[in-house]
C-alpha cells in the first residue's frame, strides 16, 4: 500500500510525473513502437509546462490535420516517424 501511495504522489507532482510516465511506458514495452526519445517527448506532454512549451507546434499540427488535402500525407508521415513500419513489417 505504501508503494502505491508513493506512485500516486510521484504521478501527482509535475517534477516527477514525466519521468515516472516514461519509465512506466518503457516497462510496458513502448520501446517496441517508439524510440526512447519519443517516449520522453510524450511523457513531457503530461505536464502543463510540457504542453505550454509545445503549444505552437501542436496548434500548427492540429490545424493541418483539419485540412483534408494534407491529412492522409501527415498521418502517413506520423506513422512512419513513430516507427509504424516496425509494427507493420513485423
Amino acid at each position: 500500500m505504501v508503494a502505491f501511495m508513493n506512485l500516486i504522489n510521484e504521478l501527482y507532482e509535475p517534477e516527477t510525473r514525466s519521468k515516472r510516465i516514461a519509465e512506466t511506458a518503457t516497462a510496458l514495452g513502448a520501446e517496441k513502437v517508439l524510440s526512447a526519445e519519443k517516449i520522453e517527448g510524450v511523457a513531457a506532454l503530461s505536464t502543463v509546462a510540457g504542453l505550454t512549451s509545445k503549444k505552437e507546434e501542436l496548434k500548427e499540427l492540429l490545424g493541418e490535420l483539419y485540412e483534408l488535402e494534407t491529412r492522409t500525407k501527415m498521418v502517413a508521415e506520423c506513422a512512419t516517424a513513430l516507427g509504424a513500419e516496425k509494427v507493420l513489417r513485423a
